[in-house]
């Protein structure tokens, strides 16, 4: 029987021991590459800039966080981060000189110093139009710097070569994610509270101490004085007349889990960077952190494994629905730099009806023709044309460029007579919108474009018959030479 209980414990507390976060040191690049795509795009040029390699790392939360699996970036050491939160304030200083790093891109987001900045960037190449992947951002400047200089950020910026943007942000909000803007006051549904120190004030005339939760006092204050105490600053000190300590009230409110297997104070949901993208163009990606005002008490940022993915949102406003050309083009020539309508050829078989007035021969439009009019047919309906239609488009913006510079564009949108004018006018104004948006995504410097609404005031054929009004659910697109 004594056996059996040396057994039970054993076998007890070898699962506790497995149940923690395990965090470590990784080849980042390999980790990119490998580990962090999932379906719908390609990465590639990936570079890193961490103050330490122990700034990095995979981990693996055995169910204790929202995310299981991935990696996480810190502004310490990425070992310390789990194990019993029995610290207050963790802290791996690396930049020791005192003196503030430069960063473009998140100075544009926090103006505060910026301290042991570390970040990933690659460029990426997506099949569809909307890119995303999951995170959770966690730090121990929670809970008592809320609402202080002490605000440690981080940014996931996309740029397409001509403008850039943050997209680490609070659902449905413009407004990015840290320590000011996600805690334990504001926008709490994101937040984890992990926080088990109190504050104890002693007065020498009194022996009995107040007690006080460090995030009811008045922190940008009293807490920014204790920190200038903390010499060095990964340690707990205990000023003359104030404490800091683990509490047993505070700790019955946690969860255990978390409480027991990480030592950042506080930490967001399970939180989604997402963004609208154009399918098969480059863009670049770059992940960075830092700690903000000093170089103390560390956050960190945790990216799921296999979450950087792209898929097909037809709710984007303006939606094209791209053809699938991943078969056809090399890729690896859109991140070198190439563009997607250098590489797409479409068979003439695919163009299945007549583009109307004129047709493209051989692939292109005579320059000598002083005005065509080719037809994008739709759906009931709907405002985006199918992939047989869209392939017309490129072969529309193809022909366009052969034709030289001198030409102007009608986009002219028509329907059925199926509804009220009001919603067709809406219908066909939103039809011609999504062919001149096509076009001039391909046509970039496409100037003279005139977009047209005539619902079903001009129909090409009979409104009596089904097939009548499948030609009338059309855009026509005219070239026309500008004299």
């Amino acid at each position: 029987m004594k056996k059996f209980y040396t057994l039970l414990f054993s076998m007890f507390f070898c699962g506790l021991g497995y149940a923690q976060i395990r965090v470590e040191l990784t080849n980042v690049d390999q980790w990119v590459k490998n580990n962090f795509i999932g379906q719908g795009v390609v990465v590639g040029h990936i570079k890193t800039h961490f103050p330490a390699k122990e700034a990095a790392g995979i981990f693996n939360s055995n169910g204790i966080l929202q995310i299981n699996d991935g990696l996480v970036l810190s502004t310490g050491d990425v070992r310390r981060i789990g194990g019993l939160n029995d610290q207050f304030n963790l802290s791996t200083g690396f930049n020791l000189t005192g003196t503030p790093e430069k960063d473009e891109d998140l100075q544009k987001i926090e103006k505060g110093n910026l301290f042991d900045v570390n970040y990933i960037e690659f460029d990426f190449v997506p099949y569809n139009n909307s890119i995303s992947f999951n995170y959770q951002f966690g730090s121990d400047e929670y809970p008592e710097y809320v609402g202080s200089a002490f605000n440690d950020v981080f940014a996931f910026i996309v740029s397409d070569g001509k403008e850039s943007k943050n997209i680490a942000l609070i659902p449905e909000k413009n407004t990015p994610v840290s320590i000011n803007t996600v805690n334990f006051k504001t926008d709490s549904i994101y937040y984890i509270d992990n926080n088990p120190f109190r504050l104890k004030t002693m007065n020498r005339e009194d022996p009995n101490m107040e007690e006080q939760e460090i995030y009811r006092t008045r922190v940008g204050e009293i807490l920014y004085a204790i920190k200038k105490f903390f010499t060095p600053k990964d340690e707990i000190f205990n000023p003359i007349s104030q404490v800091i300590e683990p509490d047993e009230n505070l700790i019955k409110k946690l969860n255990q889990k978390l409480y027991n297997n990480l030592q950042f104070d506080g930490i967001t949901t399970k939180l989604v960077a997402q963004t609208y993208v154009e399918p098969y163009k480059r863009y670049h990606l770059k992940i960075i952190i830092s700690d903000v005002s000093d170089n103390i008490y560390d956050s960190g940022v945790f990216l799921e494994k296999g979450s950087l993915t792209t898929v097909k949102d037809e709710k984007q406003p303006g939606f094209i629905n791209y053809p699938d050309f991943s078969q056809q083009i090399d890729i690896q020539k859109i991140m070198e730099g190439a563009k997607l309508e250098d590489l797409v050829s479409i068979p003439n078989q695919n163009l299945e009806k007549n583009l109307s007035l004129d047709k493209l021969e051989s692939n292109h439009i005579s320059t000598d023709t002083q005005e065509s009019t080719h037809i994008i047919y739709f759906d009931f309906d709907v405002a985006t044309p199918n992939q047989t239609e869209t392939q017309k488009i490129y072969e529309l913006a193809k022909a366009y460029k052969n034709l030289g510079k001198g030409y102007g564009v009608a986009v002219i949108g028509h329907t059925d007579n199926k509804g009220s004018l009001n919603y067709n006018l809406d219908l066909s104004l939103k039809r011609s919108e999504t062919v001149a948006n096509c076009l001039k995504s391909i046509i970039p410097d496409l100037k003279n474009i005139n977009i047209i609404s005539k619902a079903y005031l001009l129909p090409a054929s009979s409104n009596e018959t089904d097939e009548g009004r499948s030609l009338n659910r059309r855009v026509e697109v005219k070239f026309t030479k500008i004299k």
